[in-house]
């Protein structure tokens, strides 16, 4: 079609030029006016223009196409290649062949394109440009201006043009993804930074509200955000409540004070998903359309939102961390991956945030529970015994302060006797080797009064290794045993002269000759048995006692010279003093009569006696005397005043169900108490039965 400009060595020189500008990483555009320049000066009459297909693999963009007038080299920009088929380039990048139309003018598919015409351009030649891979990169287009055969182009022109050109796209394209990289890069190093900033600040701020400001302020730079929330769940209400945010509008953020689980917002539903959310345009959001919601974001100008639930370790739901675009967008893995590094952070501070709160709060409820006992005197020491703390009934009881007695020593409320004799060292040390020691001594006011204290002293199971020590004023009920041990001892002691004198009146008595001296033996022994039940109450302070002391002291004259001949057995429980004042009456007449006519009258008698509980029904306790390998035994023919005794004991102080059996191998008499007869004395829970004993 038209001759030849410049040599083959020009030609080559000018190829090795535009690879060294490619070398050396010129604009893209600039080495492609280069190319076009250089294709341009084979032949006259020619003008190119190369078209760049843009990322989405579907646009072009003018690379260049210096010597067109401007509206021609505007005419193929921009649009989508299905709105340009018709086009010689669009068809040769599409069809990835060569495509040539030798007369623009006449050619229906480029009538309306009239900017050529009148640019001059009457003929056209079109090829793609491939890669490596052969994918289409570019069209590039020859222009001619004269109408005629274009199979005169010399093919290897055409082919150094697509070389070229595919040298420098993929070139342009190596690079803008090396810079992307580099910049992805630096912008998730900026990240790590930003979170590890947060992490440190985390352990050394306590300030927990700039802590919050300090997630959303990263939350808006990690997300290149326009805002950005925090919220925290209401337990009890199952609502978010708004913690900290950036970017709304101030009615917006009233709106969203506190959101409801289901609300139609991105935090709302996330809250019911328990999953994040990702809402790439609130004006296409289904859930959202015709919502108050909506208008809230669009008060504030924003249109994109992504919400991530704030998990604690065990996976319980703490709160939201949620971003804000005001351009619709999505997210990208990147950003996703930083997100949840800051979200495990922002769940952590909120898991903090909450165990100090309810720290708070249990220290205030346990202070003002403590300080509520005002008539107990609550006060912790550390190893040393020095006080550390000091309630408000303490203050009350021993009249120090908490400011006059914190950090001074605990040995100065015992009394110089006691701090004499080492008790508080004492007290200290087995409270933190048993675990407990009793507080039962006469304790020091700061004025130098002295009360009767009684109470504990408890190891604490913490780091500090110290003690507790509880107790109260019992001066008044210390005073009060006091007498009442003196009335007990004095009653006592008027009961025993009693007896002795009862005693002694009935032996002047006896002694006229008329009077059986059996009779006179058992009326004495009868007192002595009735004094030893006086014993053990003595002992008891008259408040119970201990039926296997009872058993075991009516037995004791009987055992004088009988001891391997009894059997004892039963668990441990306590009796009125009623009830042990007549069972040592009913076991001292059985003994009397076992030792007259009964096991005991001979060498090989035994008497089992033995007891046990039955809890069924309203429950009762069972009490046996059986006799064996005494002398034949009969029923008598009359009751004497033993048996008497016995049945008004059993049915008036014991109210028993009794049965007296006269075997032939021995006596067995057996009687049941009621368990409500033993309300008042308290069964002596988890002592083993005593042993056998014969």
């Amino acid at each position: 079609m038209g001759a030849a400009l410049s040599n083959d060595t020009d030609f080559l020189k000018g190829q090795v030029k535009v690879l060294e500008r490619v070398a050396a990483g010129a604009p893209l555009d600039e080495i492609l006016s280069e190319i076009v320049s250089l294709i341009e000066a084979q032949e006259r009459g020619l003008n190119c223009a190369v078209l760049v297909l843009v990322d989405d693999a579907i646009h072009f963009r003018s690379g260049c196409g210096t010597r067109l007038s401007p509206a021609s080299s505007k005419a193929p920009d921009g649009p989508a290649i299905q709105e340009f088929y018709r086009k010689a380039c669009n068809q040769a990048a599409r069809r990835a062949g060569l495509i040539d139309v030798p007369d623009i003018a006449n050619d229906p598919a480029w009538a309306s394109e009239s900017a050529m015409a009148s640019a001059g351009l009457r003929s056209c030649r079109s090829f793609p440009v491939l890669g490596a891979q052969g994918e289409v990169l570019a069209a590039f287009a020859m222009y001619y201006d004269r109408v005629g055969d274009l199979n005169s182009a010399r093919s290897e022109v055409i082919a150094i043009a697509s070389h070229l050109t595919a040298i420098a796209i993929e070139r342009d394209s190596s690079l803008r993804r090396l810079r992307d990289s580099e910049a992805q890069l630096a912008r998730e190093l900026a990240s790590a930074k930003q979170l590890q900033e947060i992490s440190s600040r985390m352990v050394e701020e306590n300030d927990d509200d700039a802590l919050h400001d300090s997630i959303i302020d990263a939350a808006m730079s990690l997300m290149d955000s326009d805002a950005a929330s925090m919220q925290l769940l209401d337990q009890r209400s199952g609502a978010l409540r708004l913690l900290a945010w950036k970017g709304f509008h101030p009615e917006a953020a009233a709106y969203w004070r506190q959101v409801e689980a289901g609300a139609a917002s991105t935090c709302g539903q996330a809250l019911v998903s328990g999953e994040r959310l990702v809402t790439e345009d609130v004006e296409t959001c289904a859930f959202m359309s015709g919502a108050d919601d909506l208008e809230a974001y669009r008060k504030s100008g924003l249109r994109a939102v992504q919400s991530t639930p704030l998990l604690s370790r065990s996976g319980r739901l703490l709160g939201m961390l949620s971003t804000h675009w005001r351009r619709p967008r999505g997210l990208s893995e990147a950003e996703a991956r930083s997100l949840d590094v800051l979200a495990r952070q922002a769940a952590d501070l909120l898991e903090r945030t909450q165990g100090k709160t309810a720290l708070a709060k249990s220290e205030t409820s346990l202070r003002q529970i403590i300080d509520s006992a005002w008539e107990y005197a609550i006060i912790t020491l550390d190893p040393e015994g020095m006080i550390t703390s000091w309630n408000a009934g303490a203050a009350r009881l021993l009249g120090y302060e908490p400011g006059d007695i914190l950090g001074r020593s605990g040995d100065i409320l015992f009394t110089p006797e006691d701090r004499e004799q080492g008790a508080p060292a004492w007290e200290r040390c087995k409270a933190l080797t048993d675990g407990r020691a009793a507080n039962e001594r006469w304790h020091l006011r700061k004025d130098g009064s002295r009360f009767w204290g009684s109470g504990v002293m408890l190891r604490l199971n913490d780091e500090t290794m110290g003690t507790l020590k509880i107790f109260r004023d019992r001066t008044d009920e210390r005073r009060a045993d006091e007498r009442q041990q003196v009335l007990i001892n004095e009653l006592n002691h008027r009961v025993k002269n009693t007896l002795a004198t009862v005693q002694a009146i009935a032996t002047q008595t006896f002694r006229g000759g008329d009077v059986d001296p059996a009779l006179q033996e058992a009326f004495q022994s009868r007192l002595v048995a009735l004094a030893r039940g006086h014993d053990i109450l003595t002992r008891q302070s008259w408040e119970r006692a201990d039926l296997r002391d009872v058993v075991d002291s009516a037995l004791e004259p009987f055992r004088a010279h009988h001891e391997d001949r009894f059997d004892v057995q039963g668990p441990a429980l306590a009796f009125t003093p009623s009830m042990v004042l007549a069972l040592t009456l009913i076991l001292h007449e059985l003994g009397t009569n076992a030792m007259k006519y009964g096991a005991l009258s001979n060498r090989n008698g035994r008497v089992e006696v033995g007891w046990s509980l039955d809890v069924q029904k309203e429950g009762a306790l069972n009490f046996h005397w059986r006799e064996t390998g005494g002398p034949l035994v009969t029923e008598p023919t009359h009751k004497g005043f033993g048996s008497r005794l016995i049945e008004r004991s059993l049915r008036s102080d014991l109210t028993a169900e009794s049965m007296i059996s006269y075997r032939k191998d021995g006596l067995l008499m057996e009687f049941s108490i009621p368990l409500s007869r033993l309300e008042d004395a308290p069964l002596f829970q988890n002592v083993p039965p005593p042993p056998l004993e014969s």
